[in-house]
């Protein structure tokens, strides 16, 4: 939201620069997380499936991200730029609060039973 309010106010080669640094170190997460999967799959699966789970990744990746373009445009049109902001940040996090729940509900569960193999083994002794 403060490039929509500052945009006048900056110079144009400081926006390049911002803009530099945010495509950089969102690309470089991007890539970290296909090179990841693709050799953790790669892994499971062999050598050669490792090529085509990185293209795989990378195709949805780009189909994904020529849908939110489009998206995006749309809903800027239609309800303005703080809404072209606030809706896909919301999305995002809910999409990253729902499986950490999820990891979270797991982790609990198995703590507690290990905390009841722990007890039954001292009542053993």
């Amino acid at each position: 939201m403060s490039f929509v309010i500052w945009y006048g106010v900056y110079p144009f080669e400081l926006w390049l620069i911002a803009l530099f640094a945010f495509g950089f170190f969102n690309g470089s997460i991007h890539h970290l997380f296909v090179i990841t999967t693709a050799a953790d799959l790669g892994r499971k699966h062999g050598k050669r499936a490792t090529s085509t789970i990185t293209g795989i990744i990378d195709g949805i990746g780009s189909i994904g991200n020529g849908l939110c373009q489009v998206f995006m445009g749309v809903l800027v049109e239609m309800y303005g730029w703080r809404y072209g902001f606030l809706l896909p940040v919301s999305i995002s996090v809910g999409l990253t609060v729902l499986p950490l729940t999820r990891i979270l509900a797991n982790e609990r569960k198995e703590t507690k039973l290990a905390k009841e193999k722990i007890k039954q083994a001292n009542l053993l002794e």
